[in-house]
């Protein structure tokens, strides 16, 4: 493997291994080092004795092998591994960046809470031909398709899908929420929900059945539903599953775990794309730790919603 340092503007080869490379301040410059400190010029050759590291930093790194960040077997351009998820490799055409742990894994783009974070697609046509984003001052996430708004989801979790006169405002739709904070005893439950903000076509029964959500006419449907959950100790599990109208199980459509922090309320999401027949419907399930009376669903912030797609 080929190791290229650029140093105050000049390419510099290093040799294949890179062993006890330091660093120390000498006034403006930064020397190579030994582990002991010692200034070296074997551990990188930097071609001469007159080139040094000016500055205080390297300006670019260049490799023609593979880059791992806590192995020394990576299988991609670039590996962070932080643990092993077990006998899996990256597909290719998905392994220029890879991201491993042997438990929970994630990328996080942190932002001032003025600002937008985004993920961006583009080609040599358009560098921005779709996008994910959200808007931190606006609470607002917005997906961009053959650079055209196609999907946005404001703070109140309402969506609006445009493109080829699709609009929700015209679409079979319902929201209800919680008008009083609900716990149960059990340690499983499908939660009630008791107002409507609005029902287009009957999907919810207040009175009857009202945990359910179930579709007029068959489709694709998206569903959401958000919680404000307490609980002293334990962590919730919340899942949207889909029943057929005989009252069978057909799938989970979405599924998320939450650890909440001791006796703070916390916000869970979950959504998902399903396609329904006829008759079929939607709950929200809350399993928690253990049975506990004390795990609440706060009315605040709480609803559950279906909207028609096709």
């Amino acid at each position: 493997m080929t190791f290229t340092v650029i140093a105050n503007g000049d390419p510099i080869v290093a040799p294949t291994v890179m062993e006890n490379f330091r660093h120390v301040n000498y006034g403006a410059a930064l020397l190579p080092v030994d582990s002991t400190g010692a200034s070296v010029d074997s551990t990188i050759d930097l071609g001469s004795t007159t080139k040094y590291f000016k500055d205080g930093y390297i300006d670019s790194i260049y490799t023609t092998g593979e880059v791992g960040i806590g192995t020394t077997s990576p299988d991609g351009l670039l590996h962070v591994f932080s643990g092993s998820a077990g006998s899996v490799t990256p597909i290719s055409g998905g392994d220029t960046l890879v991201v491993e742990n042997s438990g929970a894994v994630g990328i996080s783009l942190l932002c001032p809470n003025t600002a937008v974070s985004s993920i961006f697609f583009g080609d040599e046509d358009d560098n921005n031909v779709c996008n994910m984003s959200y808007s931190h001052s606006t609470d607002t996430f917005t997906l961009i398709v053959n650079a055209l708004t196609s999907i946005t989801v404001d703070s109140s979790r309402d969506v609006t899908i445009d493109g080829g006169g699709l609009s929700v405002e015209d679409q079979p739709r319902a929201r209800a929420t919680r008008s009083s904070t609900y716990n149960s005893a059990a340690s499983a439950y499908d939660i009630p929900w008791d107002t409507e903000d609005y029902d287009t076509d009957a999907f919810h029964d207040n009175s009857i059945r009202s945990e359910q959500m179930a579709v007029p006419s068959a489709g694709q449907y998206f569903v959401s539903a958000t919680v404000l959950a307490e609980s002293p100790w334990d962590d919730l599990k919340l899942t949207i599953k889909r029943y057929n109208s005989s009252g069978a199980i057909q799938e989970s459509i979405s599924i998320q775990y939450r650890a909440l922090t001791n006796g703070l309320a916390q916000e869970v999401s979950v959504s998902g794309f399903g396609v329904f027949s006829s008759g079929d419907y939607a709950i929200v399930n809350a399993a928690w730790d253990s049975a506990n009376a004390d795990n609440h669903i706060l009315a605040t912030g709480s609803n559950f919603q279906i909207i028609k797609l096709s």
